[in-house]
């Protein structure tokens, strides 16, 4: 009967410590307000979007947007879209 009981104390602990990490995990896109709407256009979004994939022209107005957006976002935004099943293809990291 002890042997059940540090089973169940080992199951809980897993649980508990698992339950800890994951809640460690923040969305860099979240934390950082990346997909606010006032900080890129639809417009833009979807030219930059176009260009990487497609183009790979982008005006200056959606070039000084992207930018705007910073490194960590625009990181982040990329990693997201690369981890796409859809595009993972294209990732040539």
């Amino acid at each position: 009967m002890a042997s059940l009981n540090v089973y169940v104390a080992l199951a809980v602990l897993f649980i508990v410590a698992s339950g800890t990490v994951m809640a460690r995990e923040v969305d860099v896109i979240k934390a950082n307000n990346c997909e606010d709407k006032r900080k890129m256009s639809l417009h833009c979004v979807n030219e930059v979007f176009t260009s990487v994939f497609k183009t790979g022209n982008v005006c200056d107005d959606c070039c000084h947007e992207l930018a705007k957006l910073g490194d960590v976002c625009h990181q982040a935004l990329v990693e997201r879209t690369l981890n796409n099943p859809i595009y993972k293809k294209n990732d040539t990291s």
